[in-house]
């Protein structure tokens, strides 16, 4: 039987062999004046992993949490995610068997590292905004400016 710590093994794993840093429930990629952090987070009296996505415009300070970031946004959320059951996947309670539920996690999360690493500068972050990749993102208002002030 799959539990919530069989997603976070499988999540470290793959972050793990992308070179993204971390341990636990925080994962942090840090790039030219820019950083990404993912935090996965269990919903409370649920059998569901949450993950959340934050991207902070500086590199100077760490955020300790996604949260924290002037941009958020959760993994289903993202561009890629319509090719996985992410949802599902993540959701212990859904009928996906262990090795189908690993099979996504696994690809899901390897599509994360591979878009954050193809992130890691502002200028890649500005380009992605243009190009609309984080209009389903809670995005601040300064962030928003920062973003746009080369345009």
């Amino acid at each position: 039987m799959t539990d919530i710590s069989d997603l976070k093994i499988w999540v470290a794993n793959t972050f793990r062999s992308a070179g993204i840093l971390g341990r636990g429930n925080v994962w942090r990629l840090k790039g030219r004046g820019v950083q990404w952090v993912v935090h996965l987070d269990k919903a409370p009296c649920t059998g569901r992993l949450g993950v959340d996505i934050g991207l902070d415009l500086q590199s100077e300070t760490t955020p300790r949490l996604p949260t924290d970031c002037p941009i958020l946004t959760h993994l289903e959320n993202m561009p890629f995610a319509g090719g996985f059951e992410t949802t599902s996947a993540f959701d212990l309670r859904s009928p996906l068997s262990p090795d189908r539920r690993r099979a996504e996690v696994e690809g899901v999360v390897g599509e994360l590292a591979r878009y954050v690493l193809n992130r890691a500068t502002l200028n890649d972050v500005r380009a992605a905004y243009f190009e609309g990749e984080f209009d389903s993102a809670f995005v601040l208002k300064e962030a928003r400016e920062l973003l746009e002030e080369k345009r």
